[in-house]
């Protein structure tokens, strides 16, 4: 009989959700990441499109975010506030989970030691599909620092004491 019983031990962790998904731990600290940019008291995200393509700048404020399509644009603001951000970034994580985390080493950004890891997720344009990036998060503040995406996509994060932008 304790054989049987060990036998359904084992079986029951070989199924559980939590034994299945490798790379848990790592999808975990890249989505902490995430959702603390919201939390921030401002943060500036600048999206490259590509390699010398600049795309839109955003400023994200505690009561409101920014936005700058391209340098020809005015800024747009859209009351926006953190919590708003935060709820968000919470469903986009739900719809768009993380998968195959993995810490892929470590490695400077503008003088901030920061730890790599690489993801996949569902991509939104291409439904059934799966797209890879990378993102660099702060080893000692755990905030992210650049996402790197597939077809040279990119997005920095700085934090500093923004100020809400001038036209």
């Amino acid at each position: 009989m304790p054989n049987l019983l060990v036998r359904a031990v084992i079986a029951a962790a070989l199924l559980s959700p939590t034994a299945a998904l490798a790379g848990q731990a790592e999808c975990d600290a890249i989505a902490k990441a995430m959702l603390a940019v919201p939390d921030q008291p401002a943060v500036r995200q600048v999206v490259t499109l590509g390699p010398n393509e600049a795309g839109p700048t955003s400023i994200l404020l505690k009561d409101a975010m920014y936005l700058k399509e391209n340098a020809s644009k005015a800024w747009i603001k859209a009351p926006i506030d953190a919590g708003k951000r935060r709820v968000m970034a919470e469903a986009g994580l739900k719809v768009l989970p993380l998968s195959a985390c993995e810490r892929a080493g470590g490695e400077a950004v503008d003088g901030v030691a920061v730890d790599v890891y690489s993801y996949s997720q569902a991509n939104p344009m291409k439904p059934g599909d799966k797209a890879s990036g990378r993102i660099l998060i702060g080893a000692a503040d755990g905030l992210p620092r650049r996402m790197d995406m597939p077809g040279g996509m990119a997005m920095t994060f700085e934090y500093g004491d923004f100020k809400a932008p001038m036209n």
